[in-house]
């Protein structure tokens, strides 16, 4: 690992001419003082890298923060995807209600270091995720039909479903969840439909 790190460092420093002659192992290759961010495009697993050389001892030391894992995304292959949207890492094809995976239909090739989202949908994303987790909401899958639509399906466990938009934040649906629990309902709906902003439709079985 710490090998990756300082190659990755050396990809990203792209050091040419005098100090590309100098080498890595000389101390006056390394910068003084640097963070890299925005680093995805060359290496997705890094969210920053920093850089510091101390002449007195002669030394370089590289700090580098890996992204962490928001969700599993799977459109074609399974990758990791981080809370800013990027796809950092390959993840495993699996089940199951305490790790939430998007499953995405499309003929589009995702690649490390894509963001299959924008910065807005990613976002709702997240709040959607939040919703789910602050409602105990147990989830069997989540499924992108068509992303031309903008519209995610929560499959629940007990086979209901809820239907969000990526355009719509679902905040204001917490209080239509605890109402339909608080009076029985809940354990009865078919769906709940929290694509338009404000309003919730709901149908029971």
């Amino acid at each position: 690992q710490t090998l990756v790190i300082e190659k990755t460092t050396e990809r990203l420093l792209n050091r040419g001419g005098f100090y590309k002659l100098l080498g890595k192992d000389n101390i006056f290759f390394w910068p003084g003082n640097l963070e890299l961010t925005n680093i995805g495009d060359i290496s997705p697993r890094l969210s920053s890298l920093k850089v510091e050389r101390n002449l007195l001892t002669r030394k370089v030391q590289i700090e580098a923060n890996e992204r962490n894992k928001f969700i599993i995304w799977c459109e074609g292959d399974c990758f990791w995807l981080d809370e800013t949207g990027l796809i950092f890492a390959d993840a495993p094809e699996t089940e199951g209600p305490l790790i939430k995976i998007v499953r995405v239909t499309s003929d589009r090739q995702i690649k490390l270091g894509d963001k299959p989202l924008s910065g807005k949908e990613t976002d709702i994303l997240k709040s959607i995720i939040k919703f789910l987790d602050e409602e105990n909401v147990s989830v069997r899958s989540l499924t992108v039909e068509n992303q031309n639509y903008k519209e995610i399906v929560a499959q629940i466990l007990n086979g209901s479903k809820i239907y969000f938009s990526f355009l719509v934040d679902p905040a204001f649906g917490k209080s239509v969840i605890e109402s339909l629990k608080e009076d029985g309902s809940w354990s009865k709906i078919d769906y709940l439909d929290l694509r338009v902003q404000g309003r919730a439709y709901y149908k029971l079985k």
